[in-house]
């Protein structure tokens, strides 16, 4: 895999963030802690807590999968003194990976690092993702040198991800390194994978390749579907 990635632009030139972020619409935040956190922001409320903030952004980066409006509400909560927390950026760079987009999930990293907020596994997972939905595999696959450079380990959820989608891209030799490379590190395995890379050697034709797999993940502890 391509070691080489992107540089991503300055943050001022891709997505700057709204000083004042127009009020959700109705109905865009109901229920439970979403609700309480949206009243008490449109109505002028005592500030509410990173929990409730976070129930907001789980929606929007779930249903809605709304980058911009993710973005303004984080803007929102800490306007209103909280202080956003790993997971209030993590979902921010989820909503964008449901956007296909690469290059704002690229400079949420930087802010985070500017903000003093390493990002974490789930961070550099959800950035791998944005790239795999665009259509770069090299840039997905260079991550996980990335990662290791910013002390960030993967774990079996950026391995499963990384190899679906080389799988299903028809590379087997990217595909089958990957494999080793998740099991010489240790990394628990799963069926997800070793499934993945099966349902593509038989795509392949390559029946023989797919047994072989099989009878791997066996002696490895885990029963393929």
């Amino acid at each position: 895999l391509s070691t080489e990635h992107p540089r991503p632009p300055p943050l001022g030139a891709v997505f700057p963030l709204p000083p004042l972020p127009p009020p959700l619409p109705p109905g865009a935040a109901e229920g439970g802690r979403a609700a309480q956190a949206s009243r008490g922001a449109r109505n002028g409320g005592p500030p509410s807590t990173a929990l409730d903030h976070n129930s907001v952004l789980r929606k929007m980066s779930g249903e809605d999968q709304s980058g911009a409006r993710s973005e303004q509400w984080l803007q929102q909560m800490q306007d209103s003194g909280v202080e956003p927390t790993l997971r209030s950026y993590n979902y921010v760079l989820k909503a964008w990976v449901g956007e296909a987009n690469p290059t704002a999930v690229e400079a949420w990293l930087v802010k985070m690092k500017e903000r003093g907020v390493q990002p974490n596994v789930v961070s550099f997972t959800l950035l791998m993702q944005a790239y795999t939905r665009a259509g770069d595999l090299n840039a997905a696959g260079a991550l996980l040198g990335r990662m290791r450079e910013a002390g960030v380990e993967p774990n079996h959820v950026t391995y499963t991800h990384l190899i679906d989608s080389v799988a299903k891209s028809g590379d087997m030799a990217r595909t089958e390194a990957l494999l080793q490379d998740m099991e010489a590190l240790g990394i628990q395995p799963k069926a997800a994978p070793y499934n993945a890379a099966m349902h593509a050697y038989i795509k392949a034709g390559n029946a023989k390749a797919a047994e072989r797999l099989w009878a791997r993940a066996e002696a490895n502890g885990v029963v393929p579907d």
